[in-house]
């Protein structure tokens, strides 16, 4: 063999040879970035899939694709400006108040561990006084045929607001009504179950009850029992695909609406010295979703409470209402009313009145990216009609939706403004 003709095939086996070694790290890579993918759609609660929450995060996934991991996060960073009546400025009360604040920073791993059928969650936030709490905690199983189930610490699947992400919302902050009606993140087991076109899906846990996260088995705080309930029906689109977001960003995506509801039942733990208070709890919701840009939500609850140190059992009711429309793919305006009814019976427990508690939100969204929540832009005016005081002690300040106590004189005015971004 000639020296040129021998350069030439040693050139030749070389270039195969590394075009073999591409082609078997391009196809590694793709393995890898299905079983992250795989992996982060079931680790999300029992199966509801992941939502996109900016694009795929950092993942890591084991040489035999037997474990994974995908750690995603977002931070915010919010200006609020509240104005109030200071009651003539004999309540001590600053009638102005403006400031930054970071509500909410989160850091979330997802993946699974021997199996793609097998997998967890670990998250933590980090909240504006800068303190870490481990918010999310879980073991889940895909048994197969649309059945899956999990053990830990999580969002109780009962309203669908607090379902939401936190950085998927489409206001700033959560609704008035969702403050006080939504059972926040529990420790327990749950099951869940859907067809094979996911179309429905129904989800029942076994728990410590509302609130309980973080929580000693034995603290004071935890209920001897709880139980919760949750259906969805999708009569267009899939009911997945709204698991952790009531509309999908821009237009041109699938039509979707979800009908929606809850159960949940509780009974605190039975403690000397501690009253014996039983809490139950329903409601319904309701999603539709435009190709064309309009989305709506609604949702209603009511809550029975009958706590022994009381002579009196309480019924209050929420309602929530909330609109949007994308003017193009990257803004998006929107609108929301929300409503607290105390049961009258809180009069005669707490004194005062037990007046209907209204709030009205108009904003706008912007997402500098088109069709992604890397980065969102946000900004809108609340205006909380009624008094705190006046609510029968249902009602209190919270910070994260815009509301300030004390509020001796109602007509609260949040205006405010979030940059977002997610990873």
């Amino acid at each position: 063999m000639s020296p040129k003709i021998r350069l030439l095939v040693t050139a030749g086996t070389a270039l195969a040879a590394n075009a073999a070694t591409a082609q078997s790290l391009d196809q590694t890579r793709e393995y890898a970035a299905e079983i992250l993918a795989d992996a982060q759609q079931r680790t999300s609660l029992l199966g509801a899939a992941a939502q996109p929450t900016s694009g795929s995060g950092l993942g890591i996934t084991s040489p035999d694709g037997t474990a994974s991991i995908n750690l995603t996060g977002w931070s915010q960073t919010r200006y609020y400006i509240t104005f109030r009546d200071d009651g003539d400025g004999g309540s001590g009360v600053d009638d102005f108040e403006t400031g930054f604040f970071m509500p909410d920073t989160r850091l979330r791993a997802n993946g699974s561990v021997v199996s793609p059928d097998t997998t967890f969650r670990i998250e933590f936030s980090f909240d504006a006084g800068g303190n870490v709490v481990l918010f999310d905690a879980f073991l889940a199983q895909d048994f197969g045929n649309g059945m899956s189930g999990a053990v830990g610490q999580w969002k109780a699947p009962a309203t669908r607001e607090f379902l939401q992400d936190a950085n998927l919302t489409q206001k700033i902050g959560p609704s008035v009504t969702d403050s006080v009606f939504a059972a926040g993140r529990v420790q327990g087991v749950a099951a869940s179950w859907t067809d094979e076109g996911n179309t429905w899906r129904f989800t029942a846990g076994f728990s410590d009850g509302a609130a309980s996260a973080n929580t000693p088995y034995n603290s004071g705080a935890d209920g001897d029992w709880a139980f919760t309930a949750r259906g969805d029906f999708a009569f267009d689109g899939t009911v997945d695909s709204h698991a952790v977001q009531i509309r999908q960003i821009g237009t041109g995506g699938e039509q979707t609406t979800i009908l929606g509801g809850y159960f949940h039942a509780q009974q605190n733990a039975n403690m000397p010295g501690v009253s014996q208070v039983t809490l139950i709890q329903g409601g319904i919701d309701f999603i539709y979703d435009s190709p064309d840009g309009w989305n709506f939500f609604g949702a209603g609850h009511v809550r029975m409470t009958d706590n022994d140190a009381f002579t009196d059992e309480f019924t209050d009711l929420g309602l929530v209402l909330q609109g949007g429309y994308f003017v193009n793919d990257q803004t998006e305006i929107f609108g929301a009313y929300d409503m607290v009814i105390p049961d009258s019976n809180r009069e005669d427990v707490f004194g005062g009145t037990a007046d209907p508690f209204n709030t009205v939100t108009v904003g706008v969204n912007h997402f500098p990216f088109p069709g992604s929540q890397a980065v969102k832009i946000s900004a809108e005016v609340k205006v909380f009609i009624d008094s705190l005081s006046e609510t029968g002690n249902l009602v209190n300040g919270n910070t994260n939706v815009g509301l300030l106590s004390p509020d001796p004189e109602g007509g609260q005015i949040t205006a405010g403004g979030q940059a977002q971004v997610s990873f």
